[in-house]
């Protein structure tokens, strides 16, 4: 027998031995193998229509060990374990936690591949990387995602963790939040809840949207969907999951083993106008603080990149939400601690908790004023490490593994733990030998991917969050796709405060650069994400011949970025853009890349029309322009794609408010001026007063409904009609506030199609 071989066939022995069960003995999948030598492989193949190991009909109980799987949400190691990054024993505040912990093994190196939630829980199921499954965001329609692809519909129910236990004999349910595939129902075409459940689930009993109350949940059993909740989500959890259990237990199917997935909300983080909290929990962790308060905000990082260096510290109204929401969170931590011992005490009144490996983990981490940050996203490790207990039937207790392990890792763990090998499409391994010693130096890792796409908020301040970390089992190295690079010691250095990459000698620079790409090796071609749109109003038009106008978007390919090229084409006519005129001939404009040769890069083009606009007797008529973006790596793998349409304008006056005051003598008149600039004569500049509270324009003695405009008073500089500047003067409204709008006509009545605004207080 082959070493992979015995050693599945060990496993199985093993929790077999354990519950005082024969073994069976093992088959193997429909599914190919993936050729990994840390992975049990099959000897044998089933027909095509064996799909289970265990025939209902027969009453002999199949040995392999129960599975309850706990993803929590946003739920971070030292919210666990009261202490970073060491993760010990003693000072974990939840009993229920504690003594699953004590019952086994704590792996206090895990991470998760992409840290935020609908990718991370893809990355889970699936057992493959984000830039493989496609599901890079949680909402790819988002202006944050930037156009990357992700959200419900790039997960695909056929190739998942559930599809491939069921087929190796055990029966799944699914309790809690789910964030895959198009979940809902299509009933004008006769498309129901039950028909759109995910194939690999037996049992399935969904929460649904952000809210632990009033939220949708749907039943498949029953076949019961209900729009609102009043039941306090954990609790709803906690109920059906105990219904399924009771339920496997009578059933024909009881002989199986169970796969449980209990998915809570708990400990996400809501708006400030939907409760997170049990009503019996509103009392508990009253006096909890922020630890280390003081010295997380006095954090500085040496050699911090540009991209951080926009984090504002949270001021002290800010910092008081802050620690409402982590005493909140510790609250709804709460609930998961008295769900895990409720199921824990339901499968002992059966009979079935000494033959249950349950294993808690978390979707992600969360910094909360490390670094003066709030957030999740960014490649830190108090936001890509979790919190991972396994414990069960022979699983050695109260011991720590510091392997390095990740969230891709656990789907091929529990398919070898059914005792099967893990499925081609996989890049995580299995590391079940761990969980019988973790001890075992034969797993073997070097390194992990951990990668997003998007931008992350913290404290109201945008971020950007595209990058391609290589995360070693003490270092990390990081290439964000915006020009930043970082390599952190985190044996030394655990809060990430001394980035050491300018200090690396340039060959280990190339090496780590090497090597990440080597680990995210797919062979793809590029990758363009849509293009950030400028902002403008709906026709898309636009005017670089005064101002001009930068074009932006993403790139990616495993290969590294060579070259991104845009063409500009008149639609009407067919010719292209040459950067002075128009020409038949094809013409393209090499891109800034931000990040040359990395994974990931931003580009950037900046369109200037200002030397065509200003030749005499040129056609200032705007066109119908496509731009077609063209991606080429390293490799010399090419793409494109077709970006953007837009109306390109050579005569789109130009807006500028230069200032407002409220006069000082009558203190009743609000005075506004600017310029206003075109290259054709400016004929009017309009100005409307809007209160941002109630949407209303002022009219100079009233509120209207209607939009109303005020014409503003014109004086020409330097004598020229194309550039005037302007002022007007309006009675000042009782209102603490004004939106104050600005647009410049020229003299064949086209308009400022970007208005100029300013906010005015009042008070």
């Amino acid at each position: 027998m082959a070493i992979d071989s015995m050693h599945r066939f060990l496993i199985v022995i093993l929790f077999a031995l354990a519950c005082g069960f024969p073994c069976s003995g093992c088959s193997d999948p429909k599914t190919k193998v993936k050729p990994n030598t840390d992975t049990p492989t099959a000897e044998t193949q089933t027909t095509e229509t064996q799909t289970t190991k265990t025939p209902t009909e027969s009453n002999t109980r199949d040995p392999r060990p129960n599975i309850v799987l706990i993803y929590s949400d946003d739920v971070d190691c030292e919210s666990v374990f009261g202490d970073f990054p060491r993760q010990p024993l003693d000072t974990i505040a939840f009993p229920n936690l504690k003594a699953l912990a004590q019952a086994g093994i704590r792996f206090s190196n895990f991470h998760v591949t992409t840290p935020v939630c609908g990718p991370s829980r893809a990355c889970l199921y699936t057992g493959q990387y984000a830039h493989r499954h496609q599901c890079k965001v949680n909402d790819s329609n988002l202006s944050r995602a930037l156009g990357f692809s992700g959200g419900y519909s790039n997960f695909d129910p056929q190739n998942e963790l559930a599809i491939w236990m069921k087929r190796a004999g055990y029966r799944t349910a699914h309790v809690g939040k789910y964030l895959h595939n198009e979940f809902t129902p299509d009933h004008a075409n006769g498309i129901k809840w039950n028909d759109i459940v995910p194939p690999g689930w037996d049992e399935f009993c969904v929460t649904l949207g952000s809210r632990y109350r009033d939220f949708p949940s749907f039943v498949k059993s029953k076949d019961e969907f209900c729009r609102k909740n009043q039941e306090y989500r954990t609790d709803w959890d906690i109920r059906h999951a105990i219904d399924v259990i009771q339920a496997h237990a009578k059933s024909k199917h009881s002989n199986k083993p169970l796969m449980l997935c209990w998915s809570p909300i708990a400990a996400h983080i809501t708006s400030q106008h939907s409760p997170m909290v049990a009503p019996r929990h509103k009392s508990l962790y009253a006096d909890a603080a922020l630890p280390d308060r003081e010295s997380r905000l006095a954090q500085k990082v040496n050699g911090q990149i540009e991209e951080m260096k926009a984090i504002v510290a949270p001021d002290e109204s800010r910092l008081q939400y802050i620690t409402k929401v982590y005493r909140d969170r510790l609250r709804t931590m709460t609930g998961i601690d008295e769900g895990i011992g409720a199921l824990r005490d339901q499968l002992k009144s059966l009979g079935m908790l000494e033959n249950t490996i349950f294993i808690f983990t978390s979707d992600h981490g969360i910094r909360f004023t490390q670094h003066g940050h709030m957030g999740k996203r960014l490649p830190y490790d108090r936001i890509t490490r979790v919190p991972f207990i396994v414990s069960g039937p022979g699983i050695p207790k109260g011991r720590q593994c510091d392997q390095l392990l990740a969230n891709i890792d656990i789907t091929p763990t529990l398919v070898a733990i059914a005792g099967e090998p893990t499925p081609e499409s996989c890049d995580g391994k299995s590391f079940a030998k761990l969980l019988t010693d973790p001890d075992d130096d034969s797993f073997q890792r070097d390194a992990i991917v951990i990668e997003n796409w998007g931008q992350s908020v913290s404290n109201r301040i945008v971020l950007p969050a595209t990058y391609n970390s290589l995360r070693m089992h003490d270092s990390i190295f990081t290439q964000w796709a915006t020009g930043g690079l970082e390599y952190y010691n985190l044996r030394a250095d655990p809060e990430q405060l001394d980035n050491l990459y300018d200090q690396l000698e340039p060959q280990r620079q190339q090496e780590l650069a090497a090597k990440l790409r080597s680990k995210r090796n797919v062979r793809f071609k590029p990758i363009i994400a849509a293009i950030d749109k400028p902002a403008t109003s709906d026709d898309m038009r636009l005017c670089p011949s005064l101002t001009p106008l930068e074009l932006a978007g993403y790139v990616e390919s495993d290969g590294g970025i060579k070259k991104v090229e845009l063409e500009l084409r008149c639609k009407a006519s067919g010719d292209f853009w040459t950067g002075d005129g128009w020409s038949p001939v094809r013409h393209r404009f090499n891109a800034n890349l931000a990040q040359p040769t990395g994974l990931s890069s931003k580009w950037s083009y900046t369109l200037d029309t200002r030397a065509y606009a200003i030749k005499p007797n040129v056609d200032l008529k705007a066109q119908d322009v496509r731009l077609v973006l063209f991606a080429t790596d390293i490799d010399n793998r090419r793409n494109s794609k077709d970006a953007l349409s837009f109306k390109l304008s050579f005569a789109d006056p130009e807006t500028k408010i230069t200032s407002h005051r409220i006069s000082a003598n009558s203190k009743t008149e609000l005075m506004v001026s600017g310029t206003a600039e075109d290259h054709n004569a400016i004929s009017a500049v309009k100005v409307s007063f809007e209160n941002p509270n109630t949407r209303r324009f002022w009219t100079g003695n009233k509120w209207s409904n209607d939009y109303v405009d005020h014409v503003a008073i014109l004086a020409p500089i330097s004598g020229s009609q194309k550039n005037q500047s302007w002022q007007i003067s309006i009675p000042v409204p009782k209102c603490p506030k004004l939106f104050v709008i600005a647009r410049a006509y020229n003299a064949t009545t086209h308009f400022d199609h970007t208005p100029a605004i300013e906010t005015v207080e009042l008070d």
